[in-house]
């Protein structure tokens, strides 16, 4: 929710209104096509289908995954009024370390309209529509979103992250679109407080519906009770500021919002506490695997006057573990993890039913330790129902390899070289790896041919490249092995050194890629 609001525009031409499917959800979420021809969701770029997303362009693979989150809420809440997002994809600004992937928000917010519970209250114009029966302002979107283009196969940004445009969550090192959409989204509904945390000034000096449901702790009063110097001091009270609505309470008790000792502006107060366990959707971080799920944000858009679907809701059923394409060796125990939850129903997690094409049933639960021995790609499924006899599937595909009893070859032609920022690390393949280690340490200050101060930092699957971004100064020389379940190669050594400056960018260990930023002013994967 970098930017809270967003302007007012006309827009000049045709642009195509893409529909969610109306007889699906009760709330009718359309995704309004900002974009040129030939960029954004118009891109014609040859791509191919992935995760579930049939898009064979890059601008329809980018189309579809906007579609997938807008029914993921159409599904929780009931409107009669069309709710549009006006949404596009722009060059925004990305480096190697460091990028803006995007915004949303509420275009306008409304008060003492038809039907409004509260009087002299701000409410996002998609929940003002939806509470009134009428499109309060027929000629605006009711959020906007813009997303960057830049991270799409660009080896210059993020250093060659991309967007994972996936719909099953299976981002490996991409950053999943749909994760962010839904989070971005959820703020442009209503998950959002529109008084200024640096001053504690409300909008136009009436306090919004989000924050009318705010409280510290500490002051034992809600926000619309404080004055100005109250607020401001609430936002970086850790701890002590909580979300106290009736249907959030229910669930949880009062949840802890976000409220560092410092203003992080599009991240104090308008996101969940990190303290969640597990990790719910609108935290301010970014989490591994992504989220596709409201969570305890549905609560809370109760709390703030949207109505939920009256019908039977299926359940969503996810998984966590195994990741889909994972390959284990035969006789090892897979860890096998899904949650599962129901509108109606609530958490149905403990019931649970996995299956695997090849072997049949695997047991019940949420969690499961499965030790499999047959050869092959197994489907594996996990299934839940509903009291209503709804019910939902989700499945990965694994591979169970034959064991192997000969250790590996040592890798050769092991190389290392100063790149432009960090020390990269290159090896050629034998056969039979599943992973290598990669070790470090320096000549001996006196000693020709020695080394000392020898640390493993770090171990990588499927690639033969490693960047040793731990920031760390000095002279070094990297060794690289290989492993598989019958054991290790030797250590095979670099033949030159590498000397790395102080002042060398770096920190965090290594991931055999990059990272990113969900905003260039909030570090360690931030959401807006």
């Amino acid at each position: 929710m970098c930017i809270r609001y967003f302007k007012q525009i006309t827009l000049l031409g045709i642009l195509l209104v893409f529909l969610s499917l109306m007889t699906a959800f009760a709330a009718n979420i359309v995704i309004v096509n900002a974009d040129g021809a030939g960029e954004g969701f118009n891109d014609p770029t040859i791509a191919t289908p992935i995760g579930g997303n049939t898009g064979t362009t890059l601008g329809a693979q980018r189309l579809e995954v906007f579609r997938y989150a807008a029914q993921i809420w159409g599904a929780y809440l009931d409107s009669e009024v069309v709710i549009e997002v006006e949404a596009q994809f722009d060059p925004l600004s990305c480096n190697s370390s460091s990028a803006v992937l995007g915004s949303a928000g509420a275009t306008t917010v409304h008060r003492n309209f038809i039907n409004a519970p509260l009087s002299d209250t701000w409410y996002p114009q998609a929940l003002a529509n939806a509470l009134a029966g009428s499109d309060l302002q027929p000629t605006v979107p009711d959020l906007g979103a813009t997303f960057n283009s830049s991270i799409d196969n660009n080896n210059t940004c993020l250093l060659g992250t991309s967007w994972y445009l996936g719909l099953d969550g299976d981002n490996g090192g991409d950053i999943d679109l749909a994760d962010v959409v839904i989070h971005e989204i959820g703020h442009g509904l209503g998950f959002a407080s529109y008084v200024d945390e640096l001053t504690g000034k409300r909008f136009f000096s009436m306090i919004d519906i989000y924050s009318a449901n705010l409280e510290d702790h500490s002051e034992s009063l809600t926000w619309d009770l404080m004055t100005d110097a109250q607020r401001h001091t609430s936002a970086i009270d850790t701890g002590d500021l909580h979300f106290i609505g009736g249907n959030v309470d229910a669930a949880v008790g009062h949840a802890p919002m976000y409220a560092p000792n410092s203003v992080e502006q599009g991240s104090s107060v308008s996101h969940w506490s990190t303290s969640f366990t597990p990790n719910q959707l609108m935290e301010p971080f970014i989490t591994n695997p992504p989220i596709h799920d409201p969570g305890l944000a549905f609560e809370l858009m109760l709390d703030i006057g949207w109505l939920a679907d009256i019908g039977n809701n299926l359940p969503a059923v996810n998984i966590s573990s195994p990741i889909n394409g994972d390959t284990f060796v035969a006789g090892s125990a897979v860890n096998l993890n899904a949650s599962a939850s129901d509108i109606e129903d609530g958490n149905l997690s403990d019931s649970i039913n996995w299956n695997s094409n090849l072997v049949g049933s695997l047991g019940a639960g949420n969690s499961l330790v499965v030790v499999f021995n047959t050869v092959g790609e197994h489907t594996i499924s996990a299934n839940v129902s509903d009291a209503d006899s709804g019910s939902a599937t989700a499945e990965v595909l694994i591979e169970i390899t034959p064991a192997v009893s000969v250790i590996p070859n040592e890798p050769t032609d092991v190389t290392a070289i100063m790149g432009e920022t960090w020390p990269q690390v290159s090896w050629t393949s034998k056969s039979q790896e599943a992973s290598f280690s990669i070790w470090r340490d320096s000549p001996h200050k006196k000693r020709a041919g020695m080394f000392v101060g020898g640390t493993e930092i770090g171990t990588v699957e499927a690639v033969t490249s490693f960047n040793d971004i731990t920031g760390d100064a000095g002279t070094f020389r990297y060794c690289v092995r290989a492993n598989n379940s019958a054991g290790s190669s030797d250590w095979i050594c670099s033949t030159t050194t590498v000397v790395v400056a102080s002042d060398s960018t770096g920190g965090g260990g290594n991931t055999g890629g990059g990272g990113g930023n969900f905003c260039e002013a909030h570090p360690n994967h931030k959401r807006c």
